[in-house]
Order: structure tokens, then C-alpha cells, then sequence
């Protein structure tokens, strides 16, 4: 009997912080949304090898290299990479 209680209190335990990690991670998303605040400053070079990729068609590998680089999340990397194709279109 106590191995099963032991089980039941390991599984709600487990549960519990999977929500509460859940949550924190969303309050946090929120606050750090890349629409609400500039975007970091990211290394130069960056640029110049996600407008290459971007150029070859390929969004996902510049997101994958800015992801790489900087560390960002894909949020914040996704919002460089569509920043930097704006800026392209309007030139």
C-alpha cells in the first residue's frame, strides 16, 4: 500500500511542477515579447549570414544560425529574421 501512495505523491508532485514550470515560463513569455521591446543587439556578422540564407531561401537554417549564436529563443530569433527579410523588402 505504501508503494503505491509513494507513487501517487511522485506522479501529483511531478504535475504540479510541470504546471507551475508551465506557467512561469508563459507570465515570462509574455514580459519579453519581442513586439513589446527592442530586439537585443546581436553580433554584426549575423546579419550579413542570415540576409545569405534569407537570399537562398532559407528562413529556417537563419533562424537555426541566429538561434546558434546569440542563444535567443526561437521567439526572439524568428522576430530577427523577419526584421532583417523587412528590412531587405524595403531596400
Amino acid at each position: 500500500m505504501s508503494k503505491i501512495l509513494f507513487l501517487v505523491s511522485a506522479v501529483v508532485a511531478c504535475g504540479l511542477g510541470f504546471w507551475l514550470t508551465q506557467r512561469l515560463q508563459r507570465q515570462l513569455g509574455r514580459r519579453s515579447s519581442p513586439g513589446r521591446s527592442p530586439l537585443p543587439s546581436p553580433p554584426p556578422e549575423l546579419a550579413r549570414q542570415v540576409k545569405e540564407r534569407l537570399a537562398e531561401g532559407k528562413t529556417i537554417e537563419a533562424i537555426k544560425q541566429v538561434r546558434r549564436v546569440t542563444g535567443w529563443d526561437l521567439r526572439t530569433s524568428t522576430a530577427y529574421v523577419d526584421q532583417i527579410r523587412q528590412q531587405i523588402l524595403e531596400s
